[in-house]
């Protein structure tokens, strides 16, 4: 039998189907026992949580004075994404009911913060809704996309909950409209 070239395509093993141990199984323990839980505390110290929360006014411009020197806060969307994707990661490995509570409350802000049309960037919601898609090189509206909808995947993939990914699809839809 001949195989086709769909039969050689790359399929990636599946997140669950992978058990490692030694030096690497040691690094994956420590994001699971601390690190996940402390990028979430970075998050929640810089004023992100505050900024998603609709309940709450708007933040406006935002520039932290940390160690590694201050920015704009246009990333939110970005590192509250990447917080989500490493919390769901070290699921697989260590179930932490708190750290996912905790998750599924930012989620839970994600979906109120979202336009009724689907667009879902806090920093233009918030701060600067009259300079939407008026400069995707500079302003990251893509870029954060991206890292919400990575981290809805593995969200979906590690818990089964569906809502970010629901949230991400709108937005997806609502960019290719």
């Amino acid at each position: 039998m001949t195989k086709t070239v769909k039969d050689r395509q790359f399929r990636p093993v599946a997140v669950p189907d992978v058990e490692l141990g030694g030096f690497w199984g040691k690094w994956q323990d420590a994001v699971c026992r601390s690190t996940a839980e402390t990028l979430l505390d970075r998050c929640v110290e810089a004023g992100m949580i505050k900024a998603i929360d609709v309940s709450q006014p708007s933040p406006g411009i935002v520039i932290p004075i940390q160690p590694w020197g201050g920015t704009t806060q246009m990333f939110w969307d970005s590192d509250l994404g990447k917080s989500i994707e490493t919390i769901a990661y070290s699921l697989y490995r260590r179930p932490n009911p708190e750290l996912e509570t905790r998750a599924d409350r930012i989620i839970d802000m994600y979906e109120k913060l979202q336009d009724q049309d689907g667009y879902l960037n806090a920093w233009f919601q918030r701060v600067q809704p009259d300079r939407r898609w008026t400069n995707l090189r500079d302003h990251h509206e893509l870029y954060c996309a991206g890292h919400l909808i990575e981290a809805a995947v593995a969200y979906y993939q590690a818990t089964g909950k569906r809502k970010l990914l629901d949230i991400m699809c709108r937005f997806t839809d609502y960019m290719i409209t």
